[in-house]
């Protein structure tokens, strides 16, 4: 028992001086330096340190103790890893695990730590380092060119200036380092160009610079970075040179052209204001459309006055002061006359000249006039030269006697009438310039819608956009719309809103021609001395041509009727079934990417424009109507409702007044001819043409025939004239294409023209002959066959024979007589000669072989039976067919 408690003790000894020994072997740890510079080229992956990666530990030169295992880097997503090159001197090797980019990560930063082997193969009681911090910049590569921010630069200057700077150009390099990524300078590749650029891209003119040499410049520059890399894409330089600077309205078109029916149009779409950089506080512009010139001071309905007073809804019982001379109203016949385009009289006084509406002359009105009463007239007044002031002038003096013995005097100026006293027989001052359409209505006014509708221009200046007008901008239209004014403080602003004056024209076919147009500006600047003043813009509108409306009159052109529907009091209407259409044609040319060239005319139906027609006339093709045999008819009461008026006369036929064309339709198919009874008329020709605004554009011409068919009179020719119905068959009918026609003659009439009766009678008779030349030519041949009876029992027999067969021919033959009375006189003459002569013949042939026949042919008496036949056949054929 006491000697293993010894041994066990020894042991137990002997294994604590060996874990002593072991502790001491590992007692130091690695050491590297406390930071470490590294640097790596761009698309490359080795680092350089500074200083060098090294570690080192006490406990060398153990093995395992002293030696460096490894190197541990610190940090997430570090790009980097740190090998071990030698485990002895504990030397390293920090590489990047991917090829470096500048332009993406710069730097990088982390921290790397050292550990020995510890204290044996198995690595057991392993020392690390303290940690080492590694900064690590990627170097740049100068792998980006240049490139240029703008492609193309452009600029403009004004002539006779030297420029310190003109523009700048700029270009920039896509490298990260500044060596690489910073321009060091620019260069102008186009030679010969008074331009300098300097290293920061600045452009400056090296001379005057002068318009009229030329306007515009052209040139190319490059750029160079520090690495000397020319940009990849040189820019493109355009210098236009403009004259010195004019303050004036620029971007606008002298000559405007409008559509009729486009609307509205932009009269200045483009246009700007240049004020050569002078500070405005105030802008005022006026834009006037003239047109003065066009007919009554602008663009009206083409209508005459009486027509335009319906369409507007006017009441009537107006006097026209200024009529159109006539027996009746001869007080016009001297004053100078002009015509507007609504054929309308526009009469001029020349400031020393009255026109005296007579009293009692039935236009006296005025002689009535109560405290209420409409004057309606249309004045121009004369520009007199050398005349300043405005002179007070009368345009109408009229005196009503009262029982206080008041006068009244009714004077005018360019724009309004006052009511003034005045002597009414002393005239003091004539009016100077032209009137028309002075008409008065007493005892009532017109309502303002009206006189509006009567005297409103469809024509005018307008503004289109109010809802985006600018602050501080006004806008302001006269009542007649031919002046409009501008007026704001800001340039730009400004500009946008005159852009939106634009023109407007209602009517679908505007009067054609030219408005003049001015375009006036006043500035107001900071500085007084210095303030510019803007020059007018004229220019002016061209109405084009507008495409003509196409009003068609179609219906039945032909048509008969029995000469007792003629003679009934409403007699026979000419248009039934009448049919007014309007359509409008324009030439319509090619495009570019039109597969066809040239022009074509595109016609369409024009319904959604309102047309009205002013009148339809209904004339005569030949001679005029006979008053006593002929006359045509409608009811004048429905024309009175519908405001229409009628000229009838034995030339004419003639409604006036502005209607729809439903109206126009209705009452021209209620137009009647009638004629009275026992009238000897057979056919009439009658023309209708109508009319739309004012006469301006008129319809086709469309002509009806009218033929009248009279009963033939039995009792007036023989029994043996038959007509031309008797001489028809039964069984024949008219063709189907001419079923529903009325057939007529070249006279138009029922009755049976002489030629043909002459035809039928010389027909008729010719039958009759050979009827009667067949009958003695079938007796001939039964004398004949009696002559030849042979004696005895046989030939008696074929005696017998021959008699019932020359009887049954007889009695057998059936004729069938066709005659055709619109055959000609002529060829029944030459057809019944040639029979004639056939005939002749013939007979002359049988005669000669009646005998060696009979002798031939004593027991065969059947062929002479078909030989008659066959002849009977071609005597008796119808002479006509």
């Amino acid at each position: 028992m006491g000697c293993p408690r010894p041994l066990a003790s020894l042991f137990f000894l002997g294994a604590l001086l060996l874990g002593s020994v072991c502790n001491k072997a590992n007692k130091h740890k690695p050491w590297i330096e406390a930071e470490y510079q590294g640097i790596v080229m761009e698309n490359d992956n080795t680092v350089l340190l500074n200083p060098p990666l090294f570690a080192l530990d006490k406990d060398a030169p153990l093995r395992y103790a002293g030696e460096i295992c490894g190197f541990r880097i610190h940090g997430a997503g570090v790009p980097f890893e740190a090998v071990i090159l030698d485990k002895a001197t504990g030397e390293g090797l920090i590489r990047a695990k991917e090829l470096m980019d500048c332009e993406a990560h710069k730097e990088h930063t982390f921290t790397i730590q050292a550990y020995d082997c510890g204290e044996g193969p198995d690595g057991t009681n392993t020392k690390k380092s303290h940690k080492a911090t590694v900064h690590v910049r990627v170097n740049d590569v100068n792998e980006f060119a240049p490139v240029f921010v703008e492609k193309l630069y452009r600029v403009a200057v004004t002539e006779g200036k030297l420029y310190d700077r003109i523009l700048r150009v700029e270009a920039i390099d896509g490298d990260c380092s500044p060596q690489y990524s910073q321009i060091c300078y620019y260069e102008i590749l186009t030679p010969n160009i008074p331009f300098l650029i300097d290293n920061d891209g600045n452009i400056e003119n090296t001379e005057k610079l002068q318009y009229s040499g030329k306007h515009l410049y052209k040139f190319t520059v490059t750029a160079y970075d520090c690495g000397k890399k020319r940009a990849s894409d040189d820019a493109e330089v355009e210098i236009q040179v403009k004259p010195t600077c004019k303050p004036s309205w620029q971007g606008w078109n002298k000559r405007i052209e409008y559509t009729p029916g486009a609307g509205s149009l932009a009269l200045f779409p483009s246009i700007h204001l240049e004020t050569c950089d002078e500070p405005l506080w105030n802008i005022q512009a006026t834009v006037e459309l003239q047109t003065n010139h066009v007919a009554k001071g602008c663009d009206r309905d083409n209508y005459s006055e009486k027509s335009l007073r319906k369409l507007c809804g006017a009441a009537s019982g107006e006097v026209d002061l200024l009529p159109v001379p006539s027996p009746l109203a001869n007080w016009t016949a001297r004053l100078s006359v002009h015509y507007s385009q609504d054929s309308s009289l526009i009469y001029w006084f020349n400031g020393s000249q009255v026109a005296q509406v007579p009293v009692g002359s039935g236009v006296g009105a005025h002689e009535g006039l109560s405290d209420h009463f409409t004057l309606s007239l249309w004045m121009k007044h004369a520009v007199v030269p050398g005349k300043g002031k405005k002179e007070e002038e009368t345009v109408i003096c009229s005196t009503v006697q009262s029982e206080e013995k008041n006068k009244e005097k009714i004077r005018g100026n360019e724009n309004s009438t006052d009511p003034t006293q005045g002597d009414p027989v002393l005239i003091h001052h004539y009016f100077h310039g032209y009137l028309a359409g002075f008409t008065v209505r007493p005892g009532s006014l017109e309502s303002r819608e009206v006189i509006e509708c009567l005297y409103a221009c469809r024509e005018g200046l307008d503004y289109s956009d109010f809802d985006s007008l600018g602050k501080g901008m006004k806008v302001h239209v006269n009542p007649s719309q031919s002046l409009l004014t501008l007026e704001g403080d800001d340039v730009e602003t400004f500009n946008h809103a005159i852009q939106h004056v634009v023109y407007m024209n209602s009517l679908r076919f505007a009067t054609p021609g030219v408005r003049p147009l001015k375009l006036t500006t006043t500035v107001k600047c900071f500085s007084e001395e210095s303030c510019v003043s803007i020059p007018d813009v004229e220019g002016y509108v061209v109405v084009l041509q507008p495409d003509a409306p196409q009003i068609l009159l179609s219906g039945n052109a032909h048509f008969a009727h029995p000469a007792s529907d003629f003679e009934n009091p409403d007699g026979v209407p000419l248009f039934p079934d009448l049919q007014v259409t309007c359509s409008i044609s324009h030439q319509v040319k090619a495009k570019k990417d039109e597969s066809w060239h040239g022009t074509v005319t595109d016609t369409r139906m024009s319904d959604e424009i309102v047309h009205n027609l002013d009148g339809c006339e209904i004339s005569l093709v030949g001679d005029d109507l006979d008053p006593e045999r002929e006359y045509l008819i409608l009811d004048g009461a429905s024309l009175q409702q519908r405001g229409l008026e009628l000229i009838n006369t034995s030339a004419y036929f003639t409604i006036t007044g502005v209607e729809s064309i439903a109206v126009y339709e209705e009452t021209l198919r209620q137009v009647s001819y009638r004629i009275r009874h026992g009238a000897a008329l057979y056919e009439r020709k009658f023309r209708l043409s109508c009319t739309e605004m004012n006469g301006r554009y008129s319809s086709n011409e469309f002509t009806v025939e009218v033929n009248v068919l009279h009963n033939m009179n039995p009792a007036a020719h023989p029994n043996h004239i038959l007509s031309s119905q008797q001489f028809m068959h039964r069984g024949h009918h008219l063709p189907p294409e001419l079923s529903g026609h009325s057939l007529a003659n070249d006279h138009h009439n029922s009755m049976v023209p002489s030629a043909a009766t002459t035809i039928i009678v010389v027909c008729v008779g010719f039958l009759a002959l050979m009827v009667i030349l067949g009958i003695l030519r079938i007796h001939s041949l039964h004398r004949r066959g009696a002559g030849h009876k042979a004696p005895g029992a046989a030939g008696g027999g074929h005696a017998e024979a021959s008699s019932k067969e020359s009887d049954m021919f007889w009695d057998d033959s059936a004729l069938t007589i066709i005659v055709n009375p619109m055959e000609s006189y002529q060829s029944c003459q030459e057809r019944a000669a040639e029979r004639g002569e056939t005939r002749a013949v013939e007979e002359v042939e049988e005669e000669e072989n009646d005998d060696s026949s009979d002798s031939e042919t004593p027991d065969t008496p059947g062929s002479d039976d078909g030989d008659d036949q066959r002849i009977v056949g071609k005597r008796d054929g119808p002479c006509c067919y």
